[in-house]
């Protein structure tokens, strides 16, 4: 589901985007187990708090099926009345290079991303190639990401590129991570070279595990809690799989004041025998 939900963001927001969700994903969402064969989410954005859950109508789908050997093959998004948004599809032939394509509601080609893997399984490059440069005449087309990973597999650097900067050598942004002994990420620094050293900032990360909670907490460089999230995950199925993720976000801001957004996904699970 990120995938398609990613690429939306990624047409405008492409460098910030990628670096900051990558890091939330992979302190967030347990990965899948067992023998899956296809997985439905039906998820559920900007409810309210005092919601009941068995209420909930009109969301947007997600399925994604699954080879025997564990290897995504697609991916299918679906809006609220049950129209098709877009599909990706993975091209697993190779393990250490994984091509997803991405199509429109009509089959018309959108996106192509590359993924190289090392021997660990840790993508270490990324490339994104968009298919509708018709529709985006003043935006950049191609990006390339640059992921660096310490002796524990933790990612520790990320460097965005995209065509067209002053120095091709010199990537448009720097994001660096320190983890604890737990491999849990504590702080993330940023750098903003375009089109000069414009920004420099750093953000202040904790992540908190209490049974089939974990929160992800952002500070400013001043210690000042910026924003939250925290995913809680229920019904677990007999392989041990979440059927109900609750993301509370919130938010203290300037401009908007505090914002409290929770969103919800609810999903259903099919095993191969």
């Amino acid at each position: 589901m990120k995938n398609f939900i990613l690429f939306v963001l990624l047409s405008c927001f492409i460098p910030q985007i990628v670096n900051a969700q990558a890091a939330i994903d992979a302190d967030t969402e347990p990965k899948l187990k067992g023998r899956v064969k296809k997985v439905i989410e039906y998820s559920y954005h900007s409810v309210r708090e005092d919601i009941n859950l068995d209420s909930l109508k009109y969301p947007e789908k997600t399925v994604e099926n699954f080879n025997e050997n564990g290897d995504k093959t697609d991916e299918s998004n679906f809006d609220r009345k049950g129209g098709l948004i877009g599909k990706m599809v993975f091209d697993n032939t190779d393990p250490k290079k994984i091509i997803q394509t991405m199509y429109d509601n009509r089959g018309d080609l959108m996106a192509k991303y590359i993924s190289i893997y090392d021997k660990n399984g840790n993508v270490i490059e990324e490339g994104t190639y968009l298919g509708w440069t018709q529709l985006l005449e003043n935006a950049v087309y191609n990006f390339k990401f640059i992921y660096k990973y310490d002796n524990r597999n933790n990612r520790i650097e990320a460097d965005s590129y995209r065509p067209g900067d002053a120095s091709k050598d010199r990537p448009g942004y720097v994001n660096t991570y320190v983890y604890n002994e737990q491999n849990q990420m504590t702080n993330e620094y940023e750098i903003k070279y375009l089109p000069k050293v414009i920004r420099k900032g750093s953000r202040i990360v904790t992540c908190s595990l209490d049974g089939n909670e974990r929160k992800f907490q952002i500070y400013d460089s001043n210690n000042k809690l910026i924003s939250g999230h925290t995913f809680s995950y229920s019904n677990i199925d007999t392989q041990g799989n979440w059927l109900l993720m609750i993301d509370d976000f919130r938010e203290k801001s300037k401009i908007n004041g505090n914002v409290v957004i929770k969103d919800i996904v609810k999903r259903e699970i099919t095993y191969y025998e």
